[in-house]
């Protein structure tokens, strides 16, 4: 009997035994891989079976019901994920977002991964009142600034505008003496030009911006700080959160930082005096340089409920920075035009200090002069804002 002939037998063999245990086996009720409903085999009627709704339904029901089917499906709609992906600069995404998967989207067919603009929900904008309301009277008390990041989340490159005017939207509700500040995004290029490839977090370009905007409004007359060397990682692949989120590791992001001179001074990290960041490492060139390394959090560091940096000017204010992650990346520079500055993050806090913050007696107790927030829109729709303001 010839190879092909044996092989055809047992082929034939192999779907006759899988159809026999498809129709004795529990069926299955529901796709993951395609979001609905499986069709189960129909019960037989003259009527269904002369006007063809039987065979139909019942082709069907073989379909979705036969062993192996959903592991099928998912292959193949991942092998569309890619083919689709290979045909959008060409049919899909030009000139508008195409969705990478876990709310994660690309623009105009181009290698950023980055958020949809969101749009200002009924409970996101009672959330974000309530942070304002907050805001509004720690305002009274203390001299308090505020500094938006634009980002990807609130403005729409199809129309070059911001879906949600966060900065206008606080203006127009908040209340008392304060002052604020935003990065500013007119384009796609900008944000390119501020923001990581594959990460949420604005990379050096933006956060030095950043630095200045904050500066010139909370110490205009200070002097900003310029860079005195940017350095570039070549043999660093960033695969920052949108790529780990995504699992998708196409678009690698080879990254830099901006190098400063700054005053000798201690750092403080969760009440320990440590180093913040791996900053010097990076310089020397003496870091691993792992594809999946988290450059953004091992250059400038990670989320502690508390850092504390001690530059010794006594004539200069004392700071406390309110703030997420995005505050990481410009701590040590902002610290650096003041006496002692104390960050916070609200999400660590009690972790920490087996207590929850409050801001108004963290300020007595560390006598401070003045209180920055840094934030982007999910700061304010997860009400981290209000962490430690509530009377």
């Amino acid at each position: 009997m010839k190879k092909n002939n044996i092989f055809f037998i047992v082929l034939i063999s192999l779907i006759l035994i899988l159809g026999l245990y498809t129709l004795v086996r529990e069926q299955k009720v529901f796709s993951s891989a395609e979001n609905r409903n499986f069709t189960l085999f129909p019960h037989l009627t003259y009527k269904s079976f002369f006007n063809g709704d039987y065979q139909t339904n019942l082709e069907n029901a073989l379909s979705d019901q036969f062993v192996g089917s959903e592991t099928i499906r998912i292959n193949y709609n991942n092998l569309l994920d890619v083919s689709s992906f290979l045909d959008v600069k060409d049919k899909i995404c030009k000139g508008d977002y195409y969705n990478m998967g876990s709310s994660r989207y690309i623009y105009d067919c181009d290698d950023y991964l980055i958020f949809k603009p969101s749009y200002l929900y009924e409970k996101t904008k009672n959330i974000i009142l309530k942070n304002i309301e907050s805001f509004s009277k720690l305002n009274e008390k203390i001299d308090t600034y505020y500094y938006f990041v634009n980002n990807s989340a609130v403005y729409d490159f199809k129309t070059n505008s911001n879906s949600i005017d966060v900065p206008s939207f606080i203006k127009d509700n908040m209340t008392g003496e304060y002052k604020l500040d935003y990065l500013k995004i007119n384009s796609y290029e900008d944000f390119k030009n501020y923001f990581y490839k594959n990460d949420h977090h604005w990379n050096y370009k933006g956060s030095y911006q950043g630095y200045k905007d904050i500066i010139n409004m909370i110490a205009p007359k200070d002097k900003i700080k310029k860079p005195v060397e940017e350095v570039r990682f070549d043999d660093i692949s960033f695969f920052g959160s949108h790529a780990r989120t995504t699992r998708f590791f196409e678009f690698k992001d080879i990254v830099s930082a901006y190098k400063f001179d700054l005053a000798k001074h201690e750092t403080y990290v969760d009440g320990k005096e440590k180093s913040y960041g791996n900053k010097d490492i990076f310089f020397e060139h003496e870091y691993e340089t792992d594809d999946y390394i988290n450059f953004y959090a091992k250059f400038y560091g990670d989320d502690y409920a508390e850092v504390i940096f001690d530059f010794n000017k006594p004539k200069k204010d004392n700071l406390l920075i309110i703030s997420n992650s995005f505050s990481n990346a410009v701590n040590e520079l902002i610290a650096s035009h003041f006496n002692k500055t104390y960050v916070l993050d609200g999400r660590h806090y009690y972790d920490y200090a087996n207590e929850n913050m409050d801001v108004m007696d963290y300020i007595k107790k560390n006598d401070i002069d003045k209180v920055l927030y840094i934030m982007d829109y999910y700061f304010l729709e997860n009400e981290l804002a209000r962490m430690g303001l509530e009377e």
